[in-house]
C-alpha cells in the first residue's frame, strides 16, 4: 500500500510514478500473453471439434452408403416392397402390349 503514501519531495513522487507505470506495464504484458495462450487453446479446441464432426459425418455417410447399396442393386434404390409393386406393374403393362400386338 505504498502508493497511498504521499512523497515528501517531487523527485520521489516522480520515481514512484515511474515504478508504478513499470509494474503496470509488466502486468499488462502478462495479461496479453495469457490472452494469446487462451486464444490458442480456444482455436485448438474448435479445430478438434471441427475435425471430430467431419469424421462423424463421414462415418454416417459411409454407413448409409453401405445400407443403401443392396437395395440400390435390387431396384433403383427402392425398398423391396416398392420394387415388387413396380415389377408387377411393368409385367402387367408388357402383357397388355403383347395382347394388343
Amino acid at each position: 500500500m505504498q502508493w497511498f503514501r504521499r512523497p515528501s519531495t517531487p523527485s520521489e513522487s516522480h520515481k514512484t510514478l515511474e515504478e508504478r507505470l513499470h509494474v503496470i506495464s509488466l502486468r499488462m504484458d502478462e495479461l496479453e500473453k495469457a490472452q494469446r495462450q487462451t486464444m490458442l487453446a480456444v482455436e485448438d479446441a474448435l479445430d478438434r471439434v471441427f475435425h471430430w464432426m467431419q469424421r462423424t459425418s463421414a462415418r454416417s455417410k459411409a454407413l448409409q452408403a453401405k445400407e443403401e447399396a443392396p437395395s440400390a442393386a435390387g431396384g433403383d434404390g427402392l425398398d423391396p416392397i416398392s420394387a415388387k409393386i413396380i415389377a408387377r406393374r411393368s409385367r402387367t403393362l408388357v402383357r397388355r402390349d403383347e395382347e394388343e400386338g
